[in-house]
């Protein structure tokens, strides 16, 4: 009885441990953020994050960011990077002239975290903080 007490302890163990790992959370697809002020149907701002990661813990990725009502378009920055303890370092420049920012993706349990860590020295339209969700895609 101790003998199977101490592998449904092992089992249920392990489960815990990894179950909050970036490979039990499916983190390839889009995420997103959207800000809405005073009750508009438009976004004041959206703000999306593109994932791919490989086996290897590869990454490749896109960020987008729109702001001001769809006015500041800061979209199509791509980066790559590698998955390292559920976070990934981005290096990026802003299409709007804003250049050697750095951010970390954290992998959390079903949402992703953004911190900007380095703000691009210029103009740009990125948060500072932000969670992004999964972006569920219409067939």
């Amino acid at each position: 009885m101790k003998l199977g007490f101490i592998r449904y302890l092992f089992l249920f163990s392990f489960f815990i441990f990894h179950s909050g790992s970036a490979h039990a959370v499916n983190i390839k697809g889009l995420w997103n953020n959207k800000i809405y002020l005073d009750n508009s149907k438009i976004p004041y701002s959206t703000f999306s994050i593109q994932l791919t990661i490989n086996t290897d813990d590869a990454v490749e990725g896109e960020l987008c960011s729109i702001a001001h009502f769809g006015n500041k378009i800061d979209c199509h920055i791509r980066f790559k990077s590698r998955l390292a303890n559920n976070q990934i370092k981005v290096h990026f420049d802003s299409t709007f002239g804003g250049k050697d920012s750095i951010a970390i993706i954290t992998l959390q349990r079903h949402n992703l975290k953004w911190d900007l860590i380095t703000a691009p020295n210029g103009e740009y339209y990125f948060d500072k903080k932000a969670i992004l969700h999964p972006v569920k895609l219409k067939n």
